[in-house]
């Protein structure tokens, strides 16, 4: 994946929440391309950014509201990684 790039999100977590009215709290978390060996699996040290976002209240959702839920999350966290890949982008032109 390139740097702010999003991979499929796992559903599980999401059931849980709406099946305990628990708040989703989404993270971005920055900087780890650095980090991390391309294809080889690798880690090397450096400083990552973690951003906790707003909660997202489950409470009033239901199984019908997941993909909505889903796609809310996505693009709250794609929206706060969009400013490290285009920073990434720039600097490796």
């Amino acid at each position: 994946a390139l740097p702010g790039e999003l991979l499929p999100f796992k559903k599980g977590a999401f059931h849980l929440a709406l099946q305990t009215a628990a708040p989703i709290v989404p993270v971005a978390i920055k900087n780890t391309d650095s980090m991390m060996g391309k294809k080889t699996g690798a880690a090397y040290a450096g400083t990552i950014e973690m951003v906790l976002l707003p909660p997202i209240e489950t409470k009033n959702l239901t199984e019908n509201d997941l993909p909505g839920l889903l796609k809310s999350v996505r693009g709250k966290i794609a929206k706060e990684l969009s400013m490290e890949s285009e920073k990434w982008k720039t600097e490796n032109l």
